[in-house]
């Protein structure tokens, strides 16, 4: 899981619209007990934030994708197995192919 992703479950958890809110207290809570115990945090140096920018900028992508592919190169980083997205379409876009084959829809 890349470091990035526990600030976006936690934004996401915090925001939901549902009532009554989740606090985020209880939002740390979720995240420490139910995500953190089952999953590697991997983070990014600054080589690979450059070598996303150098790829996507040969590439032409645009907007948001930067964001997919740095998912994708976390996953290179730490050699995942899987690769699990609701975007398929974009992370298989992006991806290089020794990867690509590993990316599935939870």
């Amino acid at each position: 899981m890349s470091a990035h992703s526990i600030a976006e479950v936690y934004a996401a958890l915090t925001r939901l619209p549902v009532l009554p809110r989740i606090q985020p207290a209880e939002a740390l809570r979720i995240v420490s007990e139910n995500i953190l115990p089952y999953f590697r945090v991997v983070t990014l140096a600054q080589d690979d934030y450059v070598a996303v920018l150098r790829d996507m900028g040969t590439l032409g992508v645009v907007g948001a994708k930067i964001y997919d592919a740095l998912l994708l190169r976390c996953a290179e980083k730490c050699g995942a197995e899987r690769i699990y997205t609701f975007n398929l379409r974009d992370f298989i876009q992006l991806a290089a192919e020794p990867i690509r084959g590993k990316i599935s829809a939870p």
